[in-house]
Order: structure tokens, then C-alpha cells, then sequence
């Protein structure tokens, strides 16, 4: 009995039997003989075994590719499907909105007195806040590139923080707090960039802050960090 084995694994054994008697012994050559030939079978069990295996892992590869295809076939889907959806909202979202901005220019053109005209001034500066918001997530185009392109504008830093103070200031006295405001003297009066962007980040700071804020005050603070002849770089606390 001669072992079939191949890198040092035993598949089996190799047994030779004849129904005539063997005349002369087994020689070295005969043992040599069938060594070999038992490498030999071991080596195409081995080579048998790597091909199911490979068969095997190319199968998983092709259903693993399928399920990749139907995966962004689905995913192309579900794209279309929203720019479906944002074409088809776009417009009834705008038109309330511009209803609502158009009919609040017309109340603040009517006899309002002072109090009257501030509260619906902030419902103006509100809803065109708003109006801008939902321009930004109906623009497709900004949604696929993956941003939102900042604007470039002139604006007055006072008036943004400002206009967040008066916003959030009722929803702080609720909670007996006050919120005040502080623009360095040499911040620019006017600069150019998103002030949409910069009041949103204040909203969500100040709001948060409020929230978290049992006793006390809120302040907005703004200095500047860095300014040259062209750019100021904003530092912003809350």
C-alpha cells in the first residue's frame, strides 16, 4: 500500500491486486513506480477539489453581481422617482409661499400701527427665510452635486443677528431668559456672502442654546477672527 497524498494530505491509499501470482518481488523501481503514480492521483484530486472551488466562488461572484445590478437598478428607481416628486411639488410649495409673502406686503401697507407692523415684518422676514430654504432643497441640481452653492451677497451682520434675536426672544421669555446680541465695532457694516446660511447656523445655535438654558441670558457674539483689504473671516459665539 503506497499513501496518495499531495502537500502533505492523505486522500487516500493506492492498492494493486492481481489474480496471477507475482513471479519476482517488488523492487526500489516498483516502489518508486507507484509513488509517483500515487503523487500523481493526489495531485488531480487536489486539482479537482481547486476547480469546484473556484466554480464555486465564480458562482457567488455572478449572484453577488446580480444582486450589485438590481441594487442600482433600484437606486436609479428611487432617483427618478424624486425628481418626479420635486418637479411636481416645486410649484405647489412656491405658490402658497409667494401667496403668503404677497398678502403680508399688503398688510403692512394697510393702517398698522407700531406693534402691529414689527410682528408682521417678522412674518415677512420669516417666510422669505423660508421661501429660501425650500428653493435650496426643491433645486435638484444642488441635491445630485451633493451641496448647497452659498451665496454671494451684501449683507449687514447686525441685522442678521439681530433679526435671530427678535425671532427667538419670545420663545426665551417663555422660559424667563433673555437674548442679547454683541457685534464687535470692527466688524464690517456690510459683507458679501450667504447671509441665509449664516442666520440659519445662528437659528440652530441660539434655539439649542435657549433649549438647554435654564436661568440667564443668550447671547450672539461676533468679532472677527482675520481681515484684510478684501475678506473677513467671522468668529461667531453663542
Amino acid at each position: 500500500h503506497v499513501l496518495a497524498q499531495q502537500s502533505h494530505y492523505i486522500y487516500g491509499t493506492l492498492s494493486f491486486a492481481s489474480s496471477h501470482p507475482k513471479l519476482s518481488p517488488f523492487v526500489s523501481s516498483d516502489h518508486e513506480f507507484l509513488s509517483l503514480m500515487a503523487q500523481w492521483i493526489g495531485g488531480e484530486i487536489e486539482r479537482q477539489q481547486r476547480t469546484e472551488q473556484l466554480q464555486a466562488y465564480a458562482t457567488q461572484l455572478e449572484h453577488t453581481h446580480k444582486e450589485l445590478a438590481e441594487a442600482h437598478d433600484r437606486a436609479l428607481e428611487v432617483s427618478r422617482l424624486k425628481s418626479e416628486f420635486l418637479a411636481t411639488m416645486s410649484h405647489e410649495i412656491r405658490t402658497p409661499m409667494n401667496g403668503i409673502t404677497g398678502m403680508t406686503e399688503l398688510l403692512i401697507a394697510t393702517g398698522l400701527n407700531e406693534r402691529q407692523q414689527y410682528y408682521a415684518s417678522i412674518v415677512l422676514r420669516e417666510t422669505d427665510h423660508l421661501l429660501r430654504i425650500i428653493n435650496d432643497i426643491l433645486d435638484f441640481s444642488k441635491m445630485e452635486a451633493g451641496r448647497v452653492a452659498l451665496g454671494h451677497e451684501g449683507f449687514s451682520p447686525l441685522t442678521v443677528v439681530e433679526s435671530v434675536a427678535s425671532l427667538l426672544s419670545p420663545q426665551a421669555a417663555a422660559k424667563q431668559l433673555a437674548v442679547m446680541s454683541y457685534v464687535a465695532p470692527n466688524v464690517p457694516t456690510v459683507l458679501y456672502g450667504d447671509a441665509s446660511r449664516l442666520r440659519q447656523i445662528l437659528l440652530n445655535l441660539v434655539g439649542n442654546a435657549i433649549k438647554f438654558t435654564d436661568r440667564g441670558d443668550v447671547l450672539i457674539e461676533i468679532n472677527i477672527r482675520e481681515i484684510t483689504t478684501t475678506t473677513a473671516m467671522l468668529y461667531c459665539t453663542v
